[in-house]
């Protein structure tokens, strides 16, 4: 395993790349895991229907019982854009992290895990679906998510360490 004490400096591609990865399988991930819930529990697309029901127009949360299509659709763009700027803060968070841990897994996971449940508390704060969804899936949902960017941050940054080495291997060689 690669060493990430140092980093070469990553170029705009390596933050692109990241950023829009770290942001899909976030949002992929979540999503998944509410949509089995839903199933589970007998109302699918229930999540993301309430929260559109909720947010774009103003529902009680605990009257809330039909699928809304246009809020799930309203809420599916904003869930978009909202993992957009968590992967991009991620790409940096993770990088900083592992500059100053020495590469290890846990700390850069746990401070995402932090950063993403925190912002879910704070929008529960304005919206109050989280009794409804119950926090323990949400912290379980929030924790996939921290671990699974995390995971793949760790390897596009092992991928891209080992083709600076191999490029500045090649140039040394000539």
């Amino acid at each position: 395993m690669t060493s990430h004490a140092k980093h070469a400096p990553p170029t705009a591609g390596d933050i692109a790349y990241e950023t829009f990865y770290s942001a899909a399988l976030g949002g992929l991930v979540i999503a998944l895991f509410f949509l089995v819930v839903d199933l589970l529990m007998g109302r699918p697309l229930y999540t993301p229907s309430l929260l559109g029901s909720v947010l774009f127009f103003g529902a009680d949360p605990a009257q809330v019982e039909g699928i809304n299509l246009t809020g799930m659709a309203l809420f599916t763009v904003l869930h978009l854009g909202g993992f957009g700027i968590l992967g991009l803060v991620s790409t940096y968070l993770v990088r900083f992290l592992e500059e100053r841990t020495g590469g290890g897994f846990f700390v850069p996971a746990f401070v995402l895990f932090l950063l993403v449940e925190g912002g879910f508390l704070v929008l529960d704060l304005f919206i109050g679906v989280g009794s409804i969804l119950g926090q323990g899936m949400v912290l379980a949902a929030n924790a996939l998510v921290a671990v699974t960017i995390t995971i793949f941050l760790r390897q596009a940054h092992d991928s891209s360490e080992g083709e600076s080495q191999r490029r500045a291997e090649a140039a040394g060689a000539a």
